[in-house]
């Protein structure tokens, strides 16, 4: 561990050798001896932290440009009645996860030996919350909603939630810092979704 270490701090002080000025060299140097080795635990967080952030950025790119075209495609009427839609959804699917996330990576990265128990219970319990947040959610636009096509569209696009819940699997991947598995997949599939838009 402590050659492999050595020898990426070497690469690194070569590297700004040639290209870096002196001055420069010398007030970077101290920080290239704090980099963390390739296999340590902090260089494994920062290239999860990259594949998470890259995830996160292709995906706004993607979202961009879809919620543009379909606005042209749309119009704006088509379009906002689109726009309230979602923004119902959205707020369901925020009731139905309860913010487990961050709480199940973190119970996965505790105590990786009950992976299966904390992965079922955490999908039951959001797809148990996301039909009955959809179901609230529908019975209350039916009540007070006269307008039939928004009752359709909010029903049409809440029949994903349910799909949502399967997302906790992801988790399992962010506890195990392999990110790079869930972008790989998160991507596909939003690219697979943008098309069939």
């Amino acid at each position: 561990m402590v050659s492999r270490d050595l020898s990426s701090r070497g690469r690194v002080e070569s590297a700004l050798r040639g290209a870096v000025p002196q001055p420069v060299r010398t007030r970077l140097r101290p920080l290239v001896r704090r980099l963390p080795a390739r296999d340590s635990m902090g260089s494994r967080v920062a290239q999860n932290s990259g594949w998470l952030i890259a995830e996160r950025l292709v995906r706004m790119g993607i979202v961009f440009f879809i919620s543009v075209w379909m606005a042209r495609y749309l119009g704006p009427s088509g379009f906002g009645a689109l726009s309230y839609a979602l923004s119902l959804v959205t707020i369901v699917q925020s009731v139905a996860t309860m913010g487990m996330r961050p709480v199940v990576v973190a119970e996965l990265a505790d105590e990786p030996e009950r992976e299966s128990e904390t992965l079922g219970t955490a999908l039951s319990l959001q797809l148990g919350m996301s039909l009955l947040s959809t179901a609230l959610l529908l019975g209350l636009l039916a009540g007070l909603s006269s307008d039939g096509e928004s009752l359709l569209l909010v029903a049409v696009l809440s029949l994903g939630l349910p799909l949502n819940a399967l997302t906790v699997i992801e988790l399992a991947f962010q506890s195990r810092l392999k990110s790079n598995y869930a972008f790989v997949a998160r991507t596909l599939g939003l690219g697979a979704a943008s098309v069939t838009r």
